[in-house]
């Protein structure tokens, strides 16, 4: 992206969304790398702040950009000028990122993802003593799930 940073699609598409994106998709990705190694308290702790910091880069410029767009639109009804902020796209992002931040370190402290086990009786034919276990990350709490989203 770098050598193509003065080419036109890039200066529309501003490189610092693109690059924030990308960034998120990373963040993402590492998430899925950590969760598929074994449950603990700390491998559960990284993937839930690497999804959610992963998904607010990628998402939040999208919606600042479709903000601007939507600004300048309503302009070009009313047949006037405007002049967009070049610092408020950073202003947002960071101001999200810090609330989103917050958050997590609250949700840390009080109510950490741990490791969860669920024991699951499966009844196929006639044998009844089949149990399958499903081990994965969860809170005490579905609340801090639901805030986050």
């Amino acid at each position: 992206t770098y050598k193509w940073r003065q080419h036109r699609l890039f200066k529309v598409m501003q490189f610092n969304v693109l690059c924030s994106m990308l960034c998120g998709f990373g963040l993402v990705a590492f998430a899925a790398i950590v969760s598929v190694s074994k449950p603990s308290g700390l491998t559960c702790s990284i993937t839930q702040w690497s999804i959610r910091f992963g998904y607010t880069i990628q998402f939040v410029p999208v919606l600042i950009k479709f903000s601007a767009i939507n600004k300048i639109s309503r302009s070009a009804r009313k047949l006037r000028r405007i002049e967009i902020n070049p610092h408020r796209f950073k202003r947002l992002l960071v101001l999200n990122l810090s609330l989103l931040f917050l958050f997590m370190i609250i949700w840390t402290i009080f109510d950490h993802p741990r490791r969860h086990e669920d024991l699951i009786v499966q009844e196929e034919g006639e044998l009844p003593d089949l149990v399958a276990v499903y081990i994965g990350c969860a809170s005490r709490s579905y609340t801090w799930e639901l805030a986050a989203l």
